[in-house]
Parts: C-alpha cells; sequence; structure tokens
C-alpha cells in the first residue's frame, strides 16, 4: 500500500438539502475571544439560506459574543413563509443561545421580510443575553419573598 497525504478544505458539505453548517470549526468572536464550543448552526425550513443570509446570522452572532463571552453554542432555525391565504407569508426565526448549564431560546417573526425578522430575533436575543449575563454577575437585586 502506498502512503497518500489527504488535504481536508475548509468547505464542509451540506447536512441535508437545506441544512449547512456556517465555517468548519469555532467561531471567533470581534475581539479575538473565547471561541463557540460547538460551531454556529443555521437550519431553513421551507427555504433554503442565502450566502448573504448566511453572513448576515455569522456577523449577528459575533456581536452576541461580545455581551457574554461564555456562549458555547448559537443554532438558527428559519421556517420559511407559510402558503396560506389567511396567515400571509411570515419568516419566522429561532435562536437557540447554549450557555454554561442552560439554554435560551428566542422565537420571533416579522411581515414578509426575511432580513426584518434576523434583526428582530437577533436584538430580542442581544437583550435576553445582556439580562442572563447582569444576572449570572450579580448585578440584578432579587426582592425578598413577601410584601411590605
Amino acid at each position: 500500500m502506498s502512503a497518500r497525504n489527504t488535504i481536508f478544505t475548509a468547505e464542509a458539505p451540506p447536512r441535508g438539502p437545506h441544512r449547512r453548517p456556517s465555517g468548519f470549526g469555532p467561531s471567533r468572536s470581534a475581539k479575538g475571544g473565547r471561541a463557540l464550543q460547538v460551531p454556529l448552526e443555521i437550519t431553513g425550513h421551507h427555504l433554503s439560506v442565502s450566502g448573504r443570509t448566511e453572513s448576515l446570522i455569522e456577523k449577528k452572532t459575533a456581536k452576541l459574543e461580545r455581551f457574554y463571552d461564555r456562549l458555547t453554542s448559537c443554532r438558527v432555525v428559519i421556517d420559511g413563509p407559510d402558503r396560506h391565504h389567511k396567515r400571509g407569508s411570515l419568516f419566522k426565526v429561532r435562536i437557540h443561545l447554549g450557555v454554561p448549564g442552560n439554554e435560551i431560546t428566542i422565537d420571533r417573526q416579522a411581515e414578509d421580510d426575511l432580513t426584518a425578522a434576523i434583526h428582530a430575533a437577533f436584538d430580542a436575543a442581544t437583550r435576553k443575553l445582556r439580562d442572563y449575563a447582569r444576572t449570572r454577575r450579580g448585578e440584578v437585586k432579587h426582592h425578598a419573598a413577601g410584601g411590605p
């Protein structure tokens, strides 16, 4: 048998018809902080995720890592518009953020515009992650049970 050198490329094949990992390996925050332990995962239901949408989600995830550097995973699920005539065509974006010992879930919708739905979902994720980080640092006061 002859010895072969194997070359690995940075591009991974899609893992399903509408599912592909975003980047091969852990992502880094914008300031070079800690990496996600699990690579960013972007999934599209009833639609295929374009490269432009994928890069927008990657930028938004990098921003989230600045607010809480112990973020371990991020999974984004985009549901395509329903073709039901009474509900219209709304995009639904769900974000699952993994933090040590917990998971934060965000579920948002917007009318007709996928980019607006992504922005709204990541704005909500930023607020929830900031609140979670403040609670973990002990900056939130807890009131005693019972009234005055």
